[in-house]
């Protein structure tokens, strides 16, 4: 009897040493899945505090109609060809020359009336004869007497002449002029030309104009579009959110007794 109570404490002392172990190493699982699922809440919950980036491509065209008001000074290129006449009115002097191309073939007599003023002697070969008609004193008998004795006569005279002109020579003769003119000639123009007249303008423009507006300018047209815009979602925003919470909230009362 004593042995068998002996057995049944030993055997009752192991059951409960045995008992005694499951239950600690059942709690101890127990709180180490504790701390796990507390862990896998508290990331859930931190995912719920989140950003989801995403980049939306955006490509298409926008109707615009509005008005705009411009109240600055801008700069506008203008290019434009202006085609027009414009009406001149004026006296326009001209002072200038120009070269005329001569050609003549002169065969003409020309009458000349003029005076030469010649300033270097001059040697002719005189060939003529002087008339004489005039009266001649004579000396005779040494001198004591002295008629007068009539002579009319011819004198002809061969020789060289040096004649110096000292006063302008007037000259009146018609001389007959042969000869060719092959000339460039600078021929000077002054004279005052009237001007009444439309003249045609064609005037290309090509320049910059700063535009003032004072009034509200309308616009309608297309936009196109063309971009990637960078998109950040908060999670905490969205049902995702609220659903995570909840898997959270499970997780931590799930080994709760």
């Amino acid at each position: 009897m004593k042995t068998f109570e002996k057995i049944s404490l030993v055997a009752i002392l192991l059951l409960s040493i045995g008992l005694g172990a499951t239950v600690f190493i059942l709690l101890k699982i127990k709180g180490q899945a504790e701390s796990r699922l507390a862990i896998a809440s508290q990331n859930l919950r931190e995912l719920g505090e989140q950003y989801i980036d995403y980049v939306v491509h955006v490509d298409q065209e926008i109707p615009l109609k509005t008005e705009v008001t411009i109240t600055r000074t801008i700069p506008v290129d203008i290019e434009m060809l202006v085609n027009d006449s414009v009406l001149i009115q004026a006296n326009v002097p001209v002072n200038d020359s120009i070269t005329v191309p001569v050609s003549l073939n002169i065969n003409e007599i020309l009458g000349v009336d003029t005076t030469i003023q010649i300033t270097r002697p001059v040697t002719i070969q005189l060939n003529t004869e002087i008339p004489i008609n005039q009266k001649f004193a004579a000396s005779l008998f040494r001198g004591r007497l002295r008629p007068s004795v009539p002579i009319e006569a011819n004198v002809p005279l061969d020789q060289p002449v040096t004649i110096n002109f000292t006063e302008p020579m007037y000259i009146t003769s018609d001389i007959r002029a042969r000869l060719p003119i092959r000339e460039n000639l600078r021929v000077p123009i002054m004279l005052t030309v009237p001007m009444n007249q439309r003249i045609p303008l064609v005037l290309p423009i090509r320049q910059q104009a700063l535009v003032s507006f004072t009034t509200k300018m309308p616009i309608e047209g297309m936009i196109p579009i063309v971009m990637d815009i960078p998109v950040k979602i908060p999670l905490r925003d969205t049902p995702i959110k609220l659903y995570l919470d909840r898997v959270a909230d499970q997780l931590e009362d799930m080994l709760a007794f």
